[in-house]
């Protein structure tokens, strides 16, 4: 099978689509099924989900090069979702709220060493429950059965990504290898049974190396740029971005740009395939993330809450074209796609998040990211983000700053800080008042710091280089508290504080409602020794110096999976770990 040929670059949806209502009413995704009356068989759906996928790259969402007629062509038939984001900036947390409706923090998902909660269903297995047949084809090891993403799928093809997962073999499948294996499940499946099908592809994630004839077409020759889209090459500069010349910033963006441009001809396939069926299905298309390439200062993802990073494209075509070419405007999250999906279905799921087409949007998403330790929280609404990252808090507001280049101070906006710290509900906490002295400290715990938030708008951010300690500073005159979960969820967790130097005299400290003073200011507490009780928040606060620390019961601990060395070199080569 080869790749067809290149399309006419479509805009339609952002150049002369129809801007929807706000709301798609659930009732009419119901008559949607009921058009040709009874009770019709569910629809098929088809979701497919492009690696780190930047919308503004895609013709689409306004880019003005031919990257993506196939995606491009698709928008036009459906509804297309101006601003759609990512519950997270790297995969495996980000691909689990598309599969399972939950944030991070609610999945489980949200490390390296950490599977989806068994009591979090997949789409999968709602489908498979309500008679549908499954399958899934998937590119990464962060989307794979070791993360417990093939619960609930009759196929689950992962190329063998969970087995003998090696530093050297660059086993990730491309495009072709994915697509085609897709189309020869779909030309096998069983016709009696409505069917749904996932699609991960990895491409266009560095390393940027797009094959004939589509490497050379924007990019050149790589031979004067001092990088060359492998990730051997982009490493040295991820931490001192700004030594990159522009010029090879420039260059790593055509060669990401020719990444896309292969997958699109690959989903083209996909889709042309699909146009043939019987019954044209459901088809859902996103990204878990995007790619930064210095706009703020940084290459790749993973660590920071800005548009090229969080923001993703979200396209919905329905089973009627009635509403092909609708934009909508609204701030959405790709967690979203769970309900909305399943609606379509006609499969219930109280308690959910709002659907896409929900008359009554949520009033507020929300992001997070733990990767190598730099913690970090966002809240979206409708215009403007509250983020914590290693650079403090700040309040961003891409509609009036769509380059996002200016950082209004945290406690410019209350209710969107208090959104954010409304997440942290449960795990340890430090809290500081304001004091004359600035005062310093580190905590690390026997497993691993699934998070850490803010509880007041100027809390200053942690510093850590993995995900077993982390350092803070409570800053002179400024009130200062963090909540962190530790998993297992009765680690023993070790404090210092520092002060001028000097260690905290230990009459300073008071632990939980008891108001108990530890024996030094470098201490252990372990919560599977103590009494009942012992960590509980006290019901007054502590004196105007005391720094206290309590713990809220953890009761959301994750699924932990082990890694062996070769999965851990492999993700390291390919910038995790």
């Amino acid at each position: 099978m080869t790749a067809p040929r290149d399309r006419r670059n479509l805009r339609g949806p952002i150049a002369s689509g129809r801007r929807s209502p706000r709301a798609l009413p659930l009732l009419f995704l119901a008559a949607l099924l009921l058009q040709c009356g009874g009770a019709p068989r569910p629809p098929d759906i088809v979701l497919i989900v492009v690696d780190t996928l930047r919308a503004d790259h895609l013709g689409c969402y306004g880019y003005e090069r031919d990257t993506s007629p196939a995606i491009d062509r698709l928008a036009a038939e459906s509804i297309l979702f101006e601003r759609a984001y990512s519950t997270a900036p790297w995969t495996l947390p980000a691909f689990a709220s598309i599969l399972t409706g939950l944030y991070p923090h609610e999945h489980g998902a949200s490390l390296d060493y950490f599977a989806v909660r068994e009591s979090a269903p997949l789409l999968a297995e709602k489908l498979n429950e309500a008679g549908y047949e499954t399958a899934a084809f998937v590119s990464h090891i962060y989307t794979s059965s070791r993360y417990g993403f093939d619960r609930g799928s009759d196929t689950f093809e992962e190329f063998g990504l969970a087995e003998n997962y090696a530093f050297d073999q660059a086993k990730e499948p491309n495009a072709q290898r994915v697509i085609t294996a897709a189309v020869d499940w779909l030309d096998n499946r069983d016709r009696g049974r409505p069917y749904f099908l996932t699609v991960h592809l990895f491409d266009p994630h560095w390393d940027y190396a797009a094959p004939p004839p589509f490497a050379g077409t924007l990019a050149g020759s790589s031979d004067s740029f001092a990088v060359d889209g492998s990730f051997a090459s982009i490493r040295p500069f991820m931490d001192r971005a700004d030594e990159l010349p522009a010029r090879d910033a420039s260059h790593l963006k055509d060669l990401y740009d020719e990444e896309i441009r292969y997958t699109d001809a690959w989903i083209d396939t996909l889709l042309t395939h699909l146009r043939r069926e019987e019954r044209e299905p459901v088809i859902a298309l996103t990204a878990d993330h995007g790619e930064e390439f210095q706009e703020h200062g940084g290459l790749g993802h993973a660590y920071t809450f800005y548009d090229e990073v969080l923001r993703v494209p979200l396209i919905l075509r329905l089973p009627d074209r009635n509403r092909e070419g609708d934009v909508r405007s609204d701030w959405v999250t790709t967690a979203a796609l769970y309900p909305t999906l399943l609606a379509l279905a006609g499969i219930d799921t109280p308690g959910s998040r709002p659907p896409l087409t929900s008359a009554d949007p949520p009033r507020a998403l929300f992001a997070a990211t733990n990767r190598d330790g730099r913690y970090g929280g966002a809240v979206l609404t409708e215009s403007r983000k509250f983020v914590w990252d290693r650079d403090g808090s700040a309040v961003l507001d891409p509609a009036r700053d769509p380059a996002e280049a200016r950082r209004a101070p945290g406690e410019a906006d209350a209710p969107l800080f208090e959104s954010l710290a409304a997440t942290a509900t449960e795990g340890w906490t430090i809290r500081l008042p304001a004091q004359e002295e600035a005062v310093t400290g580190t905590v690390s715990v026997d497993g691993f710091i699934l998070d850490v938030l803010p509880l007041t708008p100027l809390t200053s951010p942690v510093s850590a280089s993995d995900n077993t300690r982390f350092s803070f500073t409570a800053r002179a005159n400024t009130e200062c508290a963090w909540r962190f979960r530790a998993a297992p969820a009765d680690a023993a967790v070790t404090f210092s504080f520092h002060e001028r130097g000097r260690t905290v005299e230990p009459g300073r400290i008071r632990i939980g409602g008891s108001g108990m003073s530890p024996p030094s200011g470098r201490f252990t507490l372990d919560p599977a020794r103590a009494p009942e009780g012992a960590f509980d928040p006290p019901d007054v606060p502590a004196g105007p110096s005391a720094i206290s620390i309590d713990l809220i019961s953890i009761t959301n601990s994750p699924e932990t999976i082990d890694l062996s060395p070769a999965e851990r070199d492999r993700l390291r080569a390919l910038g995790y770990f």
